[in-house]
C-alpha cells in the first residue's frame, strides 16, 4: 500500500495547488463537521444524504427513461429528502451498511495490492547492484530484470511528465491499475464487501443510538485526515514519503479521532436533548 501510496504522492506533487487546496479545505470543513457536530445536527446530515442520494438516483432515471434531467433531478433530491427524513433510522443502518461494506471491500483491496507487489521482483536498482558482482550475467537474471522494467514502465516518470497534464496522467495510471485489479479480484472483493455489509447491519441494530455517531466519526476523521495530506501535498510537502518511516501514526491519529469524535458527539447530543427538554417545560409553564 505504501508503494501506492509513494505514486499518488509523485502525482499529486506535479498537480497545480488549486487543484489540491480546493477540495482540500472542503474535506477538512465538512469532516471537521461530521467529526463533532454529525449527532447534533442529525436531522441536517440525514436530509443531505436523503437529497444526495435522491438527485443521483433522478439523474439515473432521466437517462433511462429520458425525463429532463433538471426535474428528474429536483423531484427526486425532494423526494428521497422527506423519505430520509421520515425514515430516519433505516437511513442510519444503510449508511452503516454502507460504510462498513467499502471499508470491507477497501481493506482487501488494500490486501491483495500488497500481495502483488510482494511478488514483483526486487527494485532494478538493487537488482543491478547484484549482478554486478557477476561477470557474467545469466540469461535468467537478464530476463528477471527486464520483465520488471516493462511492467513498471507505465508508471515511471518520463522526460517531459513532471508537468500538471504528467501528474494527471499518472493518476489515471494508477486509477486504472486499481481498476483491473479490482476487476481480478473482484469475487473476494464482493464476499468482503457482503461481510462488511453484514457487520454494519448487525451493529446497526445492536448500537443504533450510538451507530449515528460512529459514521459520522469514520468519515469525518477520514475527510479531515485527507484534507490535510492535500494542503501539505499542495505545498510541496512530501508527507507520505516522511510517514513512510511511520507507517503507523496515522492510522493511531485515526483511531483516536474516531474515538474522541463519537464522544464529543454523544455528549453535545446529549446536551442538546436536555436543552430541548428544558425549553419544552418552560413552554408548559
Amino acid at each position: 500500500m505504501i508503494e501506492l501510496l509513494l505514486r499518488i504522492q509523485e502525482a499529486c506533487l506535479q498537480l497545480e495547488t488549486w487543484h489540491l487546496v480546493g477540495p482540500g479545505l472542503g474535506l477538512i470543513m465538512v469532516g471537521l463537521f461530521l467529526w463533532l457536530g454529525g449527532v447534533r445536527y442529525a436531522f441536517l446530515v440525514v436530509g443531505i444524504l436523503g437529497a444526495t442520494g435522491g438527485a443521483a438516483l433522478g439523474l439515473l432515471i432521466g437517462h433511462w427513461f429520458g425525463v429532463a434531467l433538471p426535474l428528474a433531478i429536483i423531484g427526486g433530491a425532494a423526494i428521497m429528502t422527506i423519505l430520509a427524513l421520515l425514515l430516519q433510522n433505516l437511513v442510519i443502518i444503510g449508511l452503516a451498511i454502507i460504510l462498513f461494506a467499502g471499508v470491507g471491500g477497501f481493506t482487501y483491496l488494500g490486501y491483495a495490492l500488497d500481495k502483488q507487489n510482494s511478488s514483483d521482483p526486487v527494485d532494478p536498482s538493487r537488482q543491478t547492484e547484484t549482478n554486478l558482482t557477476y561477470a557474467n550475467p545469466t540469461s535468467s537474471d537478464v530476463e528477471v530484470l527486464v520483465n520488471y522494467e516493462s511492467r513498471n514502465l507505465s508508471s515511471a516518470a518520463l522526460p517531459g511528465d513532471d508537468s500538471h497534464d504528467g501528474g494527471m496522467r499518472k493518476l489515471d495510471r494508477i486509477r486504472n491499475e486499481l481498476t483491473e485489479l479490482a476487476s481480478a479480484n473482484r469475487r473476494m472483493l464482493l464476499l468482503c464487501g457482503v461481510a462488511g455489509a453484514a457487520l454494519g447491519l448487525f451493529l446497526g441494530f445492536l448500537l443504533k443510538k450510538v451507530m449515528m455517531a460512529i459514521c459520522c466519526s469514520i468519515i469525518g476523521s477520514t475527510g479531515a485526515i485527507l484534507g490535510m495530506l492535500m494542503l501539505l501535498l499542495a505545498k510541496g510537502t512530501p508527507v507520505i514519503s516522511a510517514l513512510e518511516m511511520r507507517p503507523k501514526l496515522i492510522p493511531s491519529i485515526f483511531v483516536v479521532m474516531v474515538i474522541f469524535g463519537c464522544l464529543v458527539q454523544l455528549v453535545l447530543a446529549g446536551a442538546k436533548k436536555i436543552e430541548n427538554a428544558s425549553e419544552e417545560e418552560e413552554d408548559q409553564k
